[in-house]
């Protein structure tokens, strides 16, 4: 009995030493199978925990965090391309003078579809009839500018002509019609040239002098009428109201007179519209004080409303 005492008491030394765990006071006689299970529970609390255990124990790693997608880049905006410049050509050739006698001279426009660029622009001159028109070969329209005058003179010619004056860019050309009368000159008479398409006209030229058919005028000091017979045209120039008829030119005309608008009215053989425009210009005119035109000169261009064709054309009157 005192060996198993002894064994028990050493089994608890060596519990208390192993475990750390102070007993209370017990009974020094305990039997041996209660020493061994104290043993055995103190030797559980203190084995080595294997690398198994650890990770049965272990917290689980937390995951690192997923990077920020990057964003695509936005692309930038790709300018819009610089529009090629309209193209440069002759729009136009106008006379002032839409009819001569063989040996008078006018002026010629050359109008361009835009200002000329920095180095200008040649445009050549080219006549139908070289022998009945003398101009220029060529002119150059100034940097910036989108127009320019010649002159033309015209020669003795064996019949009435109507010419051609062309004129041309590297890339466009476009003509003006000049009408050449080979009748002496008379001192009063009535012509027109007429675009195709235009109203009054009817896209034809018409010549009308004195004595074949009978001029009728009357006037003040605001306006003047001509009436001319067989055939009919009716042709009346007034001033804006509240002022005289002079010699100058009149633009944007309408058809009657207002304060700030001359009038015009170009019309005959059974056609007249409401007129629109251009301009007339007076070169000569005088009125007795009875309304009698002893004196009237005049060029003119119309249009009639909703058309952009033209009537041009000259009056001459002398008593």
């Amino acid at each position: 009995m005192r060996r198993l005492n002894n064994t028990a008491t050493a089994l608890r030394r060596l519990f208390v030493a192993r475990s750390g765990i102070p007993l209370v006071r017990v009974k020094t006689t305990v039997s041996v199978a209660t020493a061994v299970l104290l043993l055995a529970v103190a030797s559980c609390n203190e084995r080595t925990v294997t690398p198994t255990d650890a990770a049965a124990v272990a917290p689980s790693p937390t995951p690192a965090p997923s990077p920020a997608p990057i964003p695509a880049p936005v692309p930038s905006p790709i300018p819009s391309p610089t529009p090629p410049p309209l193209p440069l050509t002759v729009f136009s050739v106008t006379l002032d003078r839409a009819a001569l006698f063989a040996g008078e001279a006018t002026t010629g426009t050359v109008l361009l579809s835009r200002p000329a660029p920095a180095s200008g622009v040649v445009v050549t001159l080219m006549s139908s009839d070289p022998a009945a028109i003398v101009a220029p070969q060529a002119v150059t329209v100034a940097p910036d500018k989108d127009r320019i005058t010649f002159s033309v003179t015209t020669q003795t010619v064996v019949e009435d002509r109507r010419i051609l004056i062309t004129a041309s860019t590297t890339d466009s050309s476009t003509s003006g019609t000049l009408q050449v009368w080979t009748k002496p000159r008379v001192q009063t008479f009535f012509t027109f040239i007429s675009d195709p398409g235009e109203f009054i006209g009817s896209g034809s030229f018409v010549r009308v002098t004195s004595p074949e058919t009978q001029f009728v005028a009357t006037g003040n000091a605001t306006r003047v009428t001509v009436f001319m017979l067989t055939p009919s045209w009716y042709v009346r120039f007034e001033a804006p109201r509240g002022s005289q008829l002079s010699t100058r030119r009149y633009d944007n005309v309408i058809w009657v007179a207002d304060e700030t608008h001359a009038g015009m009215e170009i019309s005959g053989q059974g056609r007249g519209c409401t007129v629109v425009g251009i301009s007339f210009d007076v070169r000569d005119f005088s009125v007795a004080s009875n309304g009698d035109v002893s004196r009237l000169n005049a060029t003119f261009e119309q249009r009639c409303s909703n058309n952009p064709a033209t009537l041009r054309g000259e009056i001459r009157l002398v008593r």
